[in-house]
Formats: structure tokens, C-alpha cells, sequence
């Protein structure tokens, strides 16, 4: 993930995002956002067809750029083998969140470990 990271930042510009950023504040963050979150779709999607099993672990590093849920939603369908989200979370009655609470995270065959 964090190489995922480092790539979409590096094509991006990290002249460019430094710039946007103190420019433009949080608003320009949407653009790289995006690519991260498509990149990170890319790769998901590209391992599920390499392995019999993905693992992906790391997840916090996305607080700030999106949540949980988008990344998870977009895969789906697309997948041959399993995915693995192991993501920081907590548990507050029968709803996981991610992080610090601030996101929602699908329910959907999830356990908390």
C-alpha cells in the first residue's frame, strides 16, 4: 500500500502536490485522491487475479484521502480470488468503523480480530 502511495504520488508530482496543497489547501486533494484510489483499485483488482489470496494491510495511511467503504465497493464484482482488509478500526455495537470512528466500514463478512 505504501508503495501504491509513493507511485501515485511520484507520477502525480510531488512538486505539483506540495503546490496544490498550499495553494489550494485540503480542496486540492480530491485529484490525487482520486488517482490513488484508482491505482489502489488497479492493483487490488490485478492481485485477486494473481494469487488465491490478497492481503491488504496498511489501511490507515488512507485517513485524509477517503474511506474504506469506496475502495471496498469498487472492487467488488471485479475479484477472482479473495481480498483480505486488515484495516485499524473499532467496534461500536454492531457497527465497525474505520480509524477513529469517522468512517463507516462494511459490515459485510467482516470480523474484528
Amino acid at each position: 500500500l505504501g508503495s501504491v502511495l509513493s507511485e501515485t504520488a511520484t507520477s502525480y508530482g510531488m512538486d505539483n502536490l506540495a503546490d496544490d496543497f498550499s495553494f489550494l489547501g485540503k480542496s486540492c486533494i480530491k485529484d490525487f485522491a482520486h488517482l490513488l484510489h484508482s491505482n489502489m483499485t488497479e492493483r487490488i483488482v490485478n492481485a485477486s487475479q494473481e494469487s488465491s489470496i490478497t492481503v491488504i494491510h496498511r489501511l490507515g495511511i488512507l485517513n485524509g484521502f477517503f474511506g474504506l467503504n469506496p475502495l471496498i465497493e469498487e472492487v467488488t464484482g471485479k475479484l477472482v480470488n479473495p481480498v483480505l482488509f486488515i484495516y485499524p478500526g473499532k467496534r461500536k455495537e454492531h457497527i465497525l468503523t474505520f480509524l477513529d470512528g469517522r468512517h463507516t466500514t462494511s459490515v459485510y463478512r467482516a470480523l474484528v480480530i
